[in-house]
């Protein structure tokens, strides 16, 4: 890691270089899991985007369904995982033993009109260690659906790490919720 200069010599905060990644490019975020971890969505346009985190095991289900944080269930009971809106404030450290992976979803609210990802416009999430960006992925061309699967924060081997997906679905965020567990009324 780069030590960052101060005009007048070194100075002991690191300088954490920014990295641009593609899809199904992986992060290493181990050396991070001790302190937070923002999350953050950014686009252009007048779109109603929510930010939505599923807690999965390796059966990649929800083990009950406060394990999806979204604006309805702000954070896990160990505040490791809490959401505002479009950003995710992460604590790898918090997270239960028992959570293999964190998919990080992100969908339209199209309650009175029919809009999508395809409309977004510069649509990129950064993700940040002590206010600093650390590495973000641009979702660019991004397809005619209402939910997309930005990033998964997974566990391998001990270690967490992030992997770039930009995947959009044609099932709407309901069918997502069933597929990951969640039980919908």
């Amino acid at each position: 890691m780069a030590i960052e200069s101060n005009g007048f010599g070194t100075s002991r905060k690191p300088y954490i270089p920014q990295k641009t990644l593609v899809r199904g490019e992986r992060f290493p975020l181990d050396t991070y899991k001790n302190e937070p971890l923002q999350l953050q969505f950014t686009f252009a346009g007048n779109q109603e985007i929510d930010g939505y985190a599923f807690l999965l095991t390796p059966e990649r289900k929800v083990r009950y369904d406060e394990d999806l944080i979204f604006f309805g269930n702000t954070s896990d009971s160990m505040n490791a995982v809490i959401n505002d809106g479009c950003q995710f404030t992460i604590t790898l450290r918090k997270i239960n033993p028992d959570i293999e992976t964190i998919c990080i979803v992100y969908a339209i609210y199209t309650q009175n009109c029919r809009q999508t990802f395809a409309n977004v416009q510069n649509a990129q999430l950064m993700v940040k260690f002590q206010g600093k960006n650390i590495c973000s992925f641009p979702l660019e061309k991004l397809p005619d659906v209402t939910a997309l699967v930005a990033v998964e924060l997974y566990r391998y081997k001990g270690q967490w790490k992030l992997k770039a997906i930009g995947q959009g679905y044609q099932d709407t965020l309901r069918s997502l919720c069933e597929r990951f567990g969640v039980e919908v009324a």
